[in-house]
């Protein structure tokens, strides 16, 4: 049942949003901001994470943005935002501090994810196109839309030589002509419960869009 909806017409797409502080924030893959809502669906600000003039980043320079949590690493909270991984240019993460008066943009990182991207060649990931990240205790889960968990630890980042995560096949049943993929991650702590979003697309790799089908 579908209770709310709102179009944001200043905001070109959505890829991951998170709630934390009756406040949620929005990331899109071709977005320079982050998006700050209130839990009524206004917006509260709008914060600039990448330099660009326009509105929409194009695709062929946007780092692809495409999932996002909070988490607690040495007893400071961030929020970090990971890049696809669809093409070189795409492998980074985002580490921004996360304040009482909200994000601090000014003092975020920037890390190369290729030790990672590595790590899922060798376990057998081919085509890497990560989506979704959550927090699950000290370990950090994404997911790639060809229907795999990937499970690494909290500051992958920091290892200088490649990193081995767990590759874990998730069997998704087949009710449609396109088979749906994982497309964001939300790891409910109070009941260990991980929720998963899933949408479909027909295209053949992971750099060309395609047509968008149903979500569950």
């Amino acid at each position: 049942e579908l209770l709310n909806s709102k179009i944001l017409t200043e905001f070109p797409s959505g890829s991951s949003i998170n709630y934390r502080d009756s406040k949620l924030y929005l990331i899109g893959d071709d977005a320079r901001n982050i998006l700050v809502l209130d839990t009524n669906y206004q917006q509260i600000d709008s914060i600039q994470l990448l330099d660009y003039p326009g509105k929409r980043i194009p695709k062929p320079l946007k780092p692809d943005l495409e999932g996002s949590t909070f988490a607690t690493i040495r007893d400071s909270v961030v929020f970090l935002v990971v890049g696809s991984a669809s093409t070189k240019k795409r492998e980074k993460l985002f580490v921004i501090p996360f304040l009482e008066s909200g994000l601090d943009v000014s003092h975020h990182l920037v890390f190369d994810t290729s030790n990672l991207v590595a790590g899922l060649k060798e376990g057998g990931i081919q085509e890497v196109n990560m989506e979704g990240i959550t927090v699950v205790g000290d370990h950090l889960v994404l997911t790639n839309p060809t229907n795999y968990l990937i499970v690494t630890d909290l500051t992958f980042w920091e290892e200088k030589k490649n990193v081995r995560p767990r590759v874990l096949p998730v069997q998704i049943p087949d009710t449609a002509d396109i088979v749906p993929g994982i497309s964001d991650l939300f790891y409910v702590a109070s009941t260990d419960t991980l929720l998963m979003i899933l949408s479909s697309e027909l295209t053949a790799n992971a750099y060309d869009d395609g047509t968008i089908g149903n979500s569950y």
